[in-house]
C-alpha cells in the first residue's frame, strides 16, 4: 500500500515539478529538473519519515502533504549531487503564528529592515560524505509575513567563522507580504477625482461638456490605477526572486553570530555534525539560545532584505513616465489639472509629468 502511494506520489510531481521554477522561482533560468528516480526518492522518503525527533518529523510530514512537488525536487537535486539521505532533522520555532488576516500591511514609510524575527525553521540532513561540509534542505517560514522558502543548501569551513555557501538552490518559494495600497513613494495618499469638473476652454476658443472632462480624468485614473497593479505584481515578483537567496545568506549569518555568542565561532569541525548539528549549535550552543538566535537572525533578516528590494523594484515602477496621449486624443478637455494634481501626488513636483 505504502509503495503505491508512493509511486502514485512520484507520478503526481513529473507534471507539476515541470512548471516549478517558472512559476514559483521565476528568476532561475535552468530548465526544469526531472523528478527523483523512485529507488532513490523511496529511501530518501522513508528516511524523512522516520527521523528519531518527533516534533520535525511530524512537520516535515505535513510540509510533505502541503507541498510535495517541493520536497521531491529537493530529493531530485539532492540526488543530481551525489547526496545520501539521512534521519537526522531538526525544528526550530519562534513565537506564535499570526493568521492570515493578521500580517500587516505594509506602508511605504516604515522601516524595511524590520521584522519581529518570528518564524519557524526545519532542517533535513544529506549527507555527501565530506566531514567539513554540512548539506541538507531547509524550509523556512516567517510568522510577520507568511513568506516561506525552501531550498538545498551546502555549507563548507573548518569553522563557524570560515563558513561559506559552496551551494545553494531554491526548490520553492512564497512571498506573501502584501504590496503598498494607498500609499505612494513618499507615504503621500493618492487624492480622490473633483466630483464634478468644472467647463474647461480650450486653445482655440471653443468649450468642451464636463462630460467630455470627466472621462478624461475616469481615463487617466484608469492609467494610473493599472500601473499601480502592474507595479504591485513587480513588487511580488521582485519579493519572490529574493526569498530564498535571502534566506540561505542569512541562515549562515545567524549560524556565526550564534557561534560567536556562544564561544565556539572559533572552534574547529563545524560541521562535523552535519548540517542540523551546524544550526543547533551541538551542547555549547543549546546553552546559549543558539538555535533561538539563528531562527530569529533568518527571519528578520531575510524579511527585510526582501521588502528592501521589492520597495526599490516597486518605487521605480511607479516613477516611470506615463503616457496619457490617449487619454487627451480620446476625450479632449484643455488643461484638466486635477490629473496634474494626481500626478504630483504620486511622483513628486521634480519628476516627469
Amino acid at each position: 500500500m505504502q509503495m503505491m502511494q508512493r509511486q502514485r506520489l512520484i507520478a503526481a510531481a513529473t507534471c507539476v515539478v515541470a512548471v516549478l521554477v517558472a512559476s514559483v522561482v521565476p528568476v532561475t533560468a535552468q530548465p526544469p529538473a526531472p523528478p527523483p528516480s523512485f529507488a532513490f526518492s523511496s529511501p530518501s522518503l522513508h528516511a524523512l519519515r522516520s527521523a528519531p525527533d518527533r516534533s520535525s518529523s511530524a512537520r516535515w510530514n505535513a510540509v510533505l502533504a502541503a507541498r510535495p512537488e517541493a520536497v521531491l525536487r529537493a530529493i531530485a537535486r539532492a540526488e543530481a549531487r551525489g547526496w545520501k539521505a539521512t534521519n537526522r532533522t531538526l525544528r526550530a520555532v519562534k513565537g506564535v503564528e499570526r493568521s492570515t488576516a493578521a500580517v500587516r500591511t505594509v506602508a511605504l514609510t516604515q522601516d524595511f529592515y524590520g521584522s519581529s524575527g518570528d518564524g519557524e525553521m526545519l532542517v533535513w540532513e544529506w549527507d555527501d560524505g565530506n566531514p567539513n561540509t554540512a548539506e541538507g534542505t531547509v524550509w523556512i517560514r516567517s510568522y510577520h509575513t507568511g513568506n516561506e522558502a525552501m531550498f538545498n543548501v551546502q555549507f563548507a569551513g573548518w569553522t563557524y567563522a570560515e563558513a561559506g555557501i559552496s551551494y545553494g538552490e531554491d526548490v520553492y518559494a512564497a512571498y506573501n507580504e502584501p504590496a503598498p495600497e494607498g500609499v505612494v513613494p513618499g507615504g503621500i495618499a493618492v487624492a480622490p477625482l473633483a466630483a464634478a469638473p468644472r467647463l474647461r476652454t480650450i486653445g482655440w476658443g471653443g468649450q468642451r461638456s464636463a462630460d467630455d472632462c470627466s472621462r478624461n480624468q475616469a481615463c487617466y485614473l484608469q492609467k494610473q490605477n493599472g500601473r499601480e497593479m502592474y507595479c504591485r505584481d513587480e513588487w511580488a515578483r521582485a519579493g519572490l526572486s529574493c526569498y530564498g537567496r535571502a534566506a540561505r545568506h542569512a541562515l549562515r549569518e545567524g549560524m556565526i553570530g550564534a557561534a560567536f555568542e556562544a564561544g565556539i565561532g572559533a572552534v574547529g569541525g563545524a560541521f562535523a555534525g552535519g548540517l542540523a548539528g551546524a544550526i543547533g549549535g551541538g551542547a555549547a550552543g543549546a546553552a546559549h539560545g543558539f538555535l533561538g538566535n539563528v531562527i530569529e537572525t533568518s527571519v528578520r533578516s531575510a524579511d527585510g532584505e526582501c521588502r528592501g528590494d521589492a520597495r526599490l523594484i516597486y518605487d521605480r515602477c511607479m516613477r516611470e513616465p506615463m503616457d496619457y496621449s490617449s487619454c487627451d486624443t480620446r476625450y479632449p478637455c484643455g488643461p484638466v489639472a486635477q490629473p496634474a494634481v494626481l500626478q504630483s501626488l504620486r511622483f513628486g513636483p521634480s519628476s516627469p509629468q
